[in-house]
């Protein structure tokens, strides 16, 4: 049987034959590029083969050679140990313009890294060889030649940074145009920095001699030095704000960054430190340091060295960087007070001795001083004794804790018109018959304290959250209007306690209650507890709050109801209680408790300041202590733990500002009576350095 094909069906089979073919050449034609022969490098022009370079002879070298006979090609300029067969070279890199050119000019310092990648040392020489890869797609081939090389490094390869030429760190989280130190440690030539980095902002460092700058970072390992210059780079952070000890090694071209966590003085025979305050640029300082020297048969000792606390818990010691003075030296005798690592034990390396400035055998705890330390580029490491002042033969002792025969927990503390100090305290537990109803103790110069009497009696003993039994928390005082004030807390279940207010015309009572003041389901607050009332131009603010939040709002003159139409604020985050407001020089100081309040925790006095009563409080970096942002103002030692919860300030007839505040003492298991200074330090209040005093210390003067 026949078929017949038709015109169109012809036209059709002839377009389909023309597409087949079409597609056969296109596919020979991939063939063909795949199969496209990939030529070497012929030739390497420059350096000589066996070439000797002297690396501080140069500041850059360059290596060319011949170009691939295959187009479009990419060069990777190899280097590898003298019997390498680049399989795993030390080094490689691409040529000039992203691979293209058939040149690469490489730095010295990126010349001294290749070197000792292979194997050289300072001073020596190290042999080495190099190729070229050519690449394209996925295929590659070396070089038919490769050539040796020799660089000869330097004795001291930190001298790679030029005589004359000064290294500074840079950038947003540094101390901007502070100088890196140029020091010898362990035999060898590094750069050495003390400062401070914030966290999560970019730093690096940058070389200057005369119109010649060049630039380093650290790389992501945070270790090694890498030379920028011409390349755009972001920076290095660290994770932690905080002060930094960077080395920088050019032997090496590796960095170390550690954690500088504390500074301190330390007296030899009884381990007494004090810490010092870092101000900027590799400087700490400590004021009004007492001199506390050591009785002894043939006199008195003073030697102490400076602790350096390193990554949390290494302890580094500093003492006399000359020999041993053999007497007391005077105040002014040239490079006593320079600073060299020493040993670590208490007796052990070279200690310094205070200056006869400081010493009296017959006060051993005469003195007072600040003391500066300065870890900079300019000078030797060194620390200063500035400020020298005396508190006269006469002045009168205390020792911390200043109560002992009970517990008096979260106290505060007012005048009296007749010249006393009266003091309000928790009630620590109905059946402690010291504590019951909530107690007054009375003072004349904050140290020594009797009994006064308590806020209430067993008949006046209020009840504002329904909770029977419910002890009374935290009272603090106020005058208002001619009358004490007392506002007190009580606790509730599920937290919702509550501030209850009650008044007397005396500090010693008896005081008359009128009920709640706050309420947490009012207020919308739990742990409505810590009231504080702060009074200004005739207005009352009322604080309080407890790891919720810390809040404020205006009162009535009397101090005795909200005020109508009165809005609460928030003004502080979840992480803190106990508010006290001080205002000074017309900043407002808002001082909070933070931290675990038991035995042995890390319950501390933090700080914020705003130009606004109401807020927003915030710390020196501006940060906001609705986010639990804030400065520290005291924390715990190995002697007190959780000291915390503070009166407010009371300034003595010196012009000395001192605070009260409870703090639990090793053998005792409750919470006991402190006595500290508060100074204030470019305008932010400190308790003693941040850390509680112990004994010996001048007491307030009170005429």
């Amino acid at each position: 049987m026949k078929q017949h094909i038709n015109s169109k069906s012809l036209l059709t089979l002839a377009i389909i034959i023309s597409l087949l073919g079409i597609n056969l050449i296109a596919c020979g034609d991939k063939d063909e590029i795949e199969d496209e022969e990939l030529i070497a490098v012929k030739n390497l022009n420059a350096p000589m083969n066996g070439d000797y370079i002297v690396l501080q002879s140069v500041t850059d070298l360059l290596f060319e050679w011949s170009k691939s006979e295959t187009k479009d090609v990419n060069y990777t300029i190899l280097f590898d140990k003298e019997n390498g067969n680049f399989s795993a070279p030390i080094y490689k890199v691409s040529s000039d313009n992203a691979g293209a050119n058939t040149n690469i000019r490489i730095t010295q310092h990126k010349l001294k890294d290749i070197a000792t990648a292979a194997g050289g040392t300072a001073g020596n020489n190290i042999k080495l060889k190099w190729a070229i890869q050519t690449t394209k797609g996925l295929k590659s081939i070396l070089s038919e030649e490769f050539r040796s090389i020799t660089f000869a490094l330097p004795a001291d390869l930190g001298g790679i940074i030029k005589e004359g030429e000064k290294l500074y760190i840079t950038g947003e989280g540094a101390e901007d145009g502070q100088e890196v130190k140029k020091v010898e440690y362990n035999g060898s030539t590094i750069y050495e920095i003390y400062t401070k980095l914030e966290a999560n902002k970019p730093y690096s460092f940058y070389s200057q001699l005369g119109e010649q700058k060049r630039t380093f970072n650290l790389k992501e390992d945070g270790i090694t030095l890498n030379e920028t210059t011409g390349q755009q780079f972001s920076g290095t952070t660290v994770t932690q704000t905080g002060t930094y000890r960077i080395r920088l090694n050019f032997n090496t071209y590796q960095a170390t960054t550690e954690r500088i966590n504390k500074v301190a003085i330390r007296f030899s025979w009884t381990g007494r430190e004090n810490e010092f305050n870092y101000t900027s640029k590799g400087c700490w300082e400590l004021k009004d340091y007492n001199v506390q020297l050591f009785a002894t048969d043939w006199g008195f000792d003073e030697r102490y060295k400076i602790i350096f606390t390193i990554n949390e818990q290494e302890e580094e010691a500093w003492g006399q960087l000359g020999p041993e003075f053999g007497q007391r030296p005077a105040i002014d005798r040239p490079g006593y007070r320079d600073m060299a690592p020493t040993a670590t034990g208490q007796w052990d390396g070279a200690q310094f001795k205070f200056p006869a400035e400081l010493c009296d055998e017959n006060d051993l705890g005469r003195y007072y001083t600040t003391i500066l330390i300065s870890m900079t580029a300019e000078k030797n490491y060194t620390h200063d004794f500035l400020d020298i002042t005396s508190h006269g033969d006469y002045t009168a002792k205390y020792q911390n804790p200043v109560f002992t025969d009970f517990s008096l927990p979260d106290p505060d503390v007012i005048r009296g018109e007749d010249g006393y100090f009266y003091l309000y305290a928790t009630e620590h537990s109905l059946t402690d018959p010291n504590m019951k109803n909530a107690p007054i103790m009375k003072s004349r110069d904050l140290i020594n304290w009797t009994r006064a009497g308590s806020i209430f009696t067993d008949a006046t003993h209020p009840q504002i959250t329904g909770v029977s039994d419910a002890g009374i928390w935290a009272p603090t005082v106020s005058k208002v209007n001619g009358k004490y004030i007392i506002y007190y807390s009580q606790p509730a279940p599920e937290w919702k306690h509550a501030i209850g207010v009650a008044t007397s015309s005396s500090p010693t009572g008896p005081f008359t209650d009128h009920g709640k003041l706050i309420d947490s389901n009012e207020q919308g607050v739990d742990i409505s507890i810590d009231a504080y009332l702060y009074q200004e131009d005739g207005r009352n603010y009322l604080f309080w709050g407890s790891f919720r939040e810390i809040s404020v709002i205006e009162l009535t003159a009397d101090g005795m109801s909200i005020k109508k139409g009165a809005v609460r604020k928030k003004v502080a985050g979840g992480q803190y209680e106990a508010a006290y407001v001080i205002k000074r020089n017309g900043v407002y100081n808002l001082i909070l408790s933070t931290g675990q309040y038991h035995k042995g925790g890390t319950y501390s006095l933090v700080v914020g300041q705003s130009n606004n009563i109401m807020g927003p409080y915030t710390n020196k970096k501006g940060e906001d202590m609705n986010d639990v942002k804030h400065e520290l103002m005291l924390k715990g030692n190995n002697r007190f733990s959780s000291t915390g919860h503070c009166s407010r300030i009371i300034t003595d007839d010196a012009g000395q500002d001192w605070i009260l505040y409870h703090g639990y003492v090793d053998e005792l298991d409750y919470r006991c009576l402190m006595l500290d200074k508060v100074n204030w330090i470019n305008g932010w209040p400190v308790v003693n350095n941040t850390y509680p005093t112990y004994t010996g210390y001048s007491a307030p003067v009170f005429r």
